[in-house]
């Protein structure tokens, strides 16, 4: 009983709890948007992760589409087969943030021997990844998906 203990105290000491998982979509996957991210429409989204840097998908929209490059990414005009429909692209970021248990138990046990706590910037930590969603609309802006 007391090895299960120290091993139990071990793993959880070496262990950090994650909060927010940024999901991996290399192949890309269809969402309802707003279950994504909140802060994107409640249409049907196409999102994948973006390999890319910063603006190079709405510099190569832009240049496939020819579209105006002082208009915004939403209702870019598209044509599949023979119909026309509009093209909305969003780039955003979601993290992935955990805590980390160890910094955590070596400050309480400084702070349990009066000295002040030397790993607070490390309680937690944060890796985000890019990611793009597109939507389509038809004429009356309706989800075309």
């Amino acid at each position: 009983m007391k090895r299960i203990s120290y091993i139990l105290l071990l793993s959880i000491c070496y262990s950090c709890i994650p909060l927010q998982i940024a999901p991996n979509l290399e192949e890309g996957k269809v969402y309802k948007a707003k279950k994504f991210k909140r802060s994107l429409p409640k249409q049907r989204t196409y999102v994948f992760t973006d390999p890319k840097d910063a603006n190079e998908f709405y510099h190569f929209i832009t240049s496939k589409y020819q579209t105006n490059t002082d208009t915004d990414e939403n209702n870019i005009p598209i044509l599949i087969e023979n119909r026309r429909y509009f093209l909305s692209f969003y780039e955003t970021k979601k993290t992935t943030q955990t805590i980390n248990l160890v910094p955590l138990a070596l400050d309480a046990t400084l702070i349990a021997n009066d000295s002040e706590p030397i790993l607070e910037d490390i309680y937690t930590s944060r890796t985000g990844n890019w990611y793009i969603a597109l939507t389509i609309t038809d004429s009356n802006l309706n989800d075309a998906f």
